[in-house]
């Protein structure tokens, strides 16, 4: 979660904050290259696994859950992480989440 909210968060700013016109593009793409190596070890650590700990949804998986929620606004994609979109649907399928953010 540390490793990846700062860029996620200033990826959210460029692309949802900001006008398209104040748009900084180099603080756009610093956030996404900052974020290849968090993903890319999160991906990595989600393969084989259903959760971050252990066998069941957790409250480490409700943290970096409600951080990636950032992706969404943010317009990231995540193509390239499979594991991750998986987890993450996973995760955003579940009453409480869909009692907070319907449809």
């Amino acid at each position: 979660m540390t490793e990846t909210e700062p860029p996620l968060g200033q990826l959210f700013f460029e692309r949802t904050i900001r006008s398209s016109a104040d748009r900084d593009p180099d603080n756009e793409a610093r956030a996404e290259q900052t974020l290849r190596r968090p993903m890319a070890a999160l991906e990595h650590y989600l393969d084989g696994r259903a959760w971050l700990v252990g066998d069941r949804f957790t409250v480490a998986d409700l943290n970096l859950a409600s951080v990636l929620t950032l992706m969404n606004r943010a317009s990231y994609d995540l193509s390239d992480y499979p594991n991750i979109s998986r987890w993450r649907g996973d995760c955003y399928d579940r009453p409480a989440y869909r009692r907070c953010y319907p449809g």
